[in-house]
């Protein structure tokens, strides 16, 4: 950026130059200045000069840069200029970057310590398209035959019996559970998938099974996942889906769905609670 001098700044840099009884070359050599800038500088043929060559030169004759760019025709400093200083518009960009920085790190702070009830307000703002809820987690009996009967025989379907895992644990833990579901089906069924979503991570699939059943079984799958990283009350949800796809999300998608991802599927809804650091 070039900064136009008056006679004043410029009278002041020849005095200096004089009074340490140096010659315009040997101010050249020190400064590692065009001999020809300064010439020209204190002849007069040119007043306007790039910021870091005065820098150099004020660095060398130990004049102050500021002082410089403050000093007016009248040897007076300037109290109010029509456009700001560049050394000043440099200190207040730093002010405002520092400024800045202080507020992003206040503003993440405030996130972690209040993170449940911004996660509510975040979460709350998708909708919700699930509308399919299995009635109750029907417990495993040695019964067989008796919920055989219950589909007639010729009916086909699937049971989830329960999910088990530790329903409050601490941020950052990670969740190992069991999950187990029976069915019964007549001539097989196209694919099953069994998915487990969390609320904190509403668009990542946690596979817990995925393939061709019949005949009447029991699965018991392992469950594994990672707690979020703030406190609060969570919901997750295990989705089972006969189709081509999983269900997409936590929060299913809008219809109508595809075949190779279902808006919705039956599902059961269970609730996990993350504390603080112990």
């Amino acid at each position: 950026m070039s900064v136009n001098l008056n006679a004043a700044q410029v009278e002041l840099l020849i005095n200096a130059r004089k009074s340490r009884k140096m010659t315009q070359l040997e101010l050249h050599i020190a400064s590692k200045m065009s001999l020809r800038v300064i010439q020209d500088l204190e002849s007069g043929r040119r007043n306007s000069f790039s910021e870091s060559t005065l820098i150099a030169l004020c660095r060398t004759l130990d004049i102050n840069f500021d002082d410089l760019l403050g000093l007016s025709d009248n040897n007076e400093p300037i109290e109010q200029v029509n456009s700001v200083p560049v050394y000043k518009l440099k200190k207040f960009i730093l002010l405002l970057s520092v400024l800045i920085v202080v507020s992003l790190f206040f503003s993440v702070f405030s996130y972690i310590k209040n993170g449940s009830n911004d996660r509510s307000v975040s979460q709350s703002a998708r909708i919700d398209w699930i509308t399919n809820p299995m009635s109750q987690i029907h417990p495993i009996t040695p019964e067989w035959k008796e919920w055989n009967d219950k589909w007639a025989g010729s009916r086909s379907g699937m049971i989830f019996n329960y999910l088990h895992y530790p329903h409050t644990v601490h941020i950052g833990d990670t969740v190992i559970g069991e999950f187990a579901c029976s069915f019964h089906y007549v001539g097989g069924t196209p694919e099953v998938f069994i998915s487990l979503y969390c609320e904190w991570d509403p668009d990542r699939e946690i596979r817990l099974f995925h393939g061709v059943v019949g005949g009447d079984s029991t699965l018991v799958l392992p469950v594994k996942f990672c707690c979020p990283d703030v406190p609060g009350v969570f919901r997750i949800r295990t989705f089972y889906a006969t189709a081509f796809g999983p269900v997409p999300s936590f929060y299913g998608a809008p219809p109508p769905g595809q075949v190779t991802a279902p808006n919705t599927a039956e599902y059961i809804e269970m609730r996990l609670e993350v504390l603080t650091i112990k």
